[in-house]
């Protein structure tokens, strides 16, 4: 019988992981302790989700009174957007790439700065409530806004992202070449 539980303890573990829910206190203050040192300054955080999916815009709106009580510049409203290639989870979206080239060709896009401190203190901020996010580049974005976009809960939000490999390399967190696309 011990053995049994134990296994059944040990199955729950590796493969059960929270779901989606509204912040505790606690996963709160975790997320707005990080984004508060940093600041948006000029930067506009913009809240996303998309047009057809009331659980993933609910779930966002909670974004914003996190991002205005960590004194960031915040949009005071849920944006719903349609995505040329929407993604599962939270991504963030900065200006960058050729949208003429982005229209003609499937696999153009832009680059994404992994080293940005602001997009280092979402990612953070993040982390904190065991969310990891994805990056993209959007040519039509202004050069000061950062768009959080929350698509369709992923089955493990906590699974590591390209933007989460890629930011690891850039800051040191681990070694070796630049991670390749998994």
């Amino acid at each position: 019988m011990l053995v049994l539980a134990a296994a059944v303890a040990i199955f729950g573990v590796s493969e059960w992981h929270p779901h989606r829910h509204t912040l505790s206190a606690r996963e709160r203050r975790s997320f707005e302790n990080v984004l508060r040192p940093q600041k948006g300054s000029d930067l506009e955080v913009q809240i996303g989700c998309p047009g057809g999916d009331e659980k993933a815009c609910v779930y966002a709106g909670q974004f914003i009174n996190l991002f205005g009580e960590s004194e960031w510049k915040v949009q005071p409203l849920v944006s719903r957007l349609t995505l040329s290639k929407a993604l599962d989870g939270v991504t963030i979206y900065r200006r960058g790439g050729n949208k003429e080239d982005m229209m003609k060709r499937w696999n153009s896009g832009g680059w994404l700065g992994i080293n940005e401190p602001h997009l280092l203190a979402v990612q953070n901020a993040f982390r904190a409530i065991h969310i990891e996010i994805d990056g993209g580049a959007n040519p039509d974005i202004a050069e000061n806004v950062m768009v959080v976009y929350v698509g369709p809960e992923k089955d493990n939000e906590g699974e590591p992202t390209e933007l989460t490999r890629a930011t690891d390399w850039a800051t040191g967190k681990t070694k070796g070449p630049f991670p390749k696309p998994q």
